[in-house]
């Protein structure tokens, strides 16, 4: 039986406390679900309404899984940081999740899996953004053995990579788009499926942190492999049509 907190409500200004996830006695079947619901629920943008993490999501149990929450990190720490995952069927999954790194220095990543055993990690229609030099990567698979599955994610990223694997991991990107034209768009990437890294994309807001593709771009819109036997939704929740776009935004 899962335990979900659910995170709901109006929110008018960021949640400034960190989390910090550890203690608990999780498995396959008793896992931990962290989501936002109703008004709580992001727009797909990192300054639009509902709830705002701004702060490092700290997790060290083995079975979790977030969804629909937004982190803005102002602070000189990671984003999402999932560490030291012993079980030896660890099992991760993030959907429709965004996170920004605005200050940092280098090292610090938005969506950070490090030091694991034997793990699995999905991300799903999530979006990174990392404004820092150094580093600073929207993904970064960084240890052991993990086997990381992500589809229809964005990256936008300063001079970090955009989307890193480490050589003992296992990482497939199928849909992924990567904005990187001072960084490095892929690497580590062991297998991608219709991924982008065309610098010419284009945002509905790029400058107001708004990531979702804009109505004249010809670069990520309808250019994506239909994945509707694993899932039918976007960044917002909205159902995908065929084609199916690059990136987190239908």
């Amino acid at each position: 039986t899962p335990c979900v907190i659910n995170i709901l409500g109006t929110w008018s200004s960021a949640d400034t406390a960190d989390v910090s996830v550890s203690g608990c006695t999780t498995s396959a079947t008793n896992y931990l679900v962290f989501r936002c619901i109703g008004e709580a629920k992001h727009d797909g943008t990192f300054n639009g309404p509902g709830y705002t993490l701004n702060g490092e999501f700290y997790c060290n149990e083995s079975h979790v899984r977030t969804y629909d929450i937004r982190i803005r990190n102002t602070s000189n720490e990671r984003v999402w940081f999932f560490r030291n995952l012993v079980a030896t069927d660890a099992y991760i999954v993030q959907e429709r999740c965004m996170g920004a790194l605005l200050v940092g220095s280098s090292g610090y990543d938005c969506f950070d899996i490090y030091q694991t055993l034997t793990a699995t990690y999905i991300a799903r229609n999530c979006i990174a953004y990392s404004s820092v030099a150094g580093n600073g990567d929207g993904w970064n698979i960084n240890d052991i053995d993990v086997t990381a599955t992500l589809e229809n994610c964005t990256s936008i990223v300063n001079t970090g990579t955009a989307f890193y694997g480490y050589s003992t991991s296992t990482v497939s990107g199928t849909n992924l788009l990567a904005y990187a034209p001072s960084g490095t768009p892929f690497g580590g990437i062991d297998s991608m499926t219709t991924c982008s890294s065309n610098s010419s994309v284009q945002f509905v807001n790029a400058a107001g942190l708004d990531f979702h593709l804009a109505n004249a771009d010809t670069i990520a819109r309808a250019a994506g492999t239909n994945l509707s036997g694993s899932f039918t939704d976007d960044i917002d929740g909205d159902t995908r049509t065929a084609p199916w776009s690059i990136g987190a935004d239908q």
